[in-house]
């Protein structure tokens, strides 16, 4: 069971659609584009039937084997489905992978939002998660704007790892990108030196990451009554003399 915290608990409720709008300026298409070279070529391996967006941000559909990509969330985001944090209208067991883009950051409760993701994917599909550094320039900086950057909490990609790991996850893929900062990074900025030294040393200091995570089999558990069947079984009988003890036995007789 995850931890209940405090301080994710008691943010206060944002706008997603400031949050559309800022994603909309050049700053938030610079962190979108970065993401989405990430999230693309993941989605290149991936094959199912169902890939589910909570609260996406990206209008955009990725290039995918998956056939049916869908959308819940926020009414203000145009999703197929609304939705809130606790109730997802999703059957579990039932999602090939589910896209969190920046929801736990946002989110009420980011517990909540993770849990309904782990029940919504299959046994050995994957729950994919885009966040932002809280170690990032853009993070460490966001304070000093006006933007809904102000009501987030970002977490790092180790503290998103470890709560899945209790829900029953493999970390298949950690991965950082965009280390300038927003205003600097441009479209040919991923072939620059800086860039490709920076993503091959993969150090938390980027303005994103990507986590990709895929959900264990559960083994079978132990039978309920197995116990129960041993106690009730008899030793088998041993002979309490030793051969000593035999022998001079046999002799007295004789």
């Amino acid at each position: 069971m995850l931890l209940i915290s405090k301080p994710l608990l008691s943010k206060p409720k944002v706008n997603m659609l400031q949050l559309r709008q800022w994603f909309a300026t050049a700053n938030g298409q610079r962190l979108l584009g970065c993401e989405r070279h990430m999230v693309q070529q993941q989605f290149a391996r991936c094959f199912g039937s169902y890939a589910l967006f909570y609260n996406a941000l990206d209008d955009a559909p990725y290039v995918s084997h998956i056939r049916h990509q869908i959308k819940i969330g926020h009414a203000g985001l145009s999703p197929d489905a609304h939705c809130t944090e606790r109730h997802w209208p999703i059957q579990p067991g039932s999602i090939d992978i589910v896209v969190l883009q920046h929801s736990l950051e946002f989110a009420r409760s980011a517990h909540d939002v993770l849990r309904e993701a782990a029940q919504a994917v299959r046994p050995g599909g994957h729950i994919l998660i885009t966040g932002v550094s809280p170690y990032s320039t853009f993070a460490l900086g966001h304070w000093l704007s006006k933007s809904p950057w102000r009501q987030s909490h970002c977490l790092s990609a180790r503290r998103v790892s470890e709560w899945l790991a209790v829900l029953g996850f493999h970390i298949e893929e950690c991965q950082f990108s965009g280390y300038r900062p927003l205003r600097f990074l441009r479209d040919a900025d991923s072939t620059s030196f800086i860039e490709r030294f920076m993503h091959k040393k993969q150090w938390p200091v980027g303005n994103c990451y990507m986590l990709v995570a895929r959900k264990m089999m559960q083994g079978s558990s132990l039978q309920p009554k197995r116990k129960a069947t041993f106690e009730k079984l008899m030793p088998l009988p041993a002979a309490s003399a030793s051969r000593s003890g035999t022998l001079e036995k046999n002799k007295h007789n004789d």
